[in-house]
């Protein structure tokens, strides 16, 4: 058996809290994910963008249905 005193707590989340991150980080990662997403291939872009209506059009398709 392990004490309880003695077991670690899981580490808190980076990005949990209120100011998970500095204004000049947010702009670095924003830039970083808009470069990734402008230079990614057109397959991948063509499925993503797919994948994103059949969400769109099941939310509806549950928005709209009788129970």
């Amino acid at each position: 058996m392990s004490d309880p005193t003695t077991e670690r707590r899981p580490a808190t989340h980076p990005m949990a809290g209120h100011d998970a991150f500095s204004p000049p980080e947010v702009a670095l990662l924003v830039e970083t994910r808009g470069v990734a997403k402008a230079t990614a291939p057109v397959l991948t872009t063509f499925v993503l963008g797919l994948v994103a209506g059949a969400f769109i059009a099941l939310g509806a398709k549950l928005a709209f249905t009788d129970r």
